[in-house]
């Protein structure tokens, strides 16, 4: 892969989240822990934000262009979002129109249907088929303090509904784990 926030080929998560994301689409059926990811994938690591969780509409252009142009990345997993960017609406239509990709994002994490700050996700409905829409699912807790002032934890859900954090709404396509 390639880093395009330190501008050399050693793209190392300095978050982790990347990792997280990479960690699920690549599990192993039958790995006895009830999550599987896609059977024989491979990742190509290509770091767009640095360790704050930030970067550039140009470093993430770059990297869906890099993507994009290897035969080998059928899939782009884009695990960041933001404010609409021409440029990055640019790239994606090449990389999902002239060059067949397909592009998985993430909803985002602001617990709304408002889709301001959740491109390239949002994008979704201006490209059906070509984009997909993630949000998160996770538990719903409830938090309670007993008479000793010890704190117990409930869990209301399972792991099928929404994360309390995720965003949501008619541009969301699937859900998937989030939370854990």
């Amino acid at each position: 892969g390639y880093d395009y926030v330190n501008g050399d080929a050693d793209p190392m998560d300095d978050n982790g989240h990347g990792t997280h994301v990479a960690g699920i689409i690549t599990a192993k059926p039958n790995n006895k822990i009830g999550l599987a990811g896609a059977s024989r994938a491979t990742v190509v690591a290509v770091k767009v934000l640095g360790a704050q969780g930030w970067g550039t509409s140009y470093d993430i252009a770059m990297g869906i262009s890099y993507c994009a142009n290897r035969s080998d990345v059928k899939v782009l997993s884009m695990s960041l979002g933001g404010p609409y960017s021409e440029v990055e609406d640019y790239i994606i239509d090449y990389a999902v129109n002239t060059k067949g990709k397909l592009l998985v994002a993430a909803a985002g994490n602001d617990d709304t249907d408002d889709e301001t700050y959740a491109y390239p996700a949002a994008l979704s409905e201006y490209y059906p088929g070509k984009i997909l829409s993630v949000a998160a699912s996770g538990s719903w807790e409830y938090v309670d303090e007993d008479e000793d002032g010890n704190w117990d934890y409930y869990i209301l859900g399972d792991y099928g509904c929404k994360a309390e954090y995720s965003n949501y709404g008619d541009w969301v396509n699937v859900i998937a784990p989030g939370t854990d």
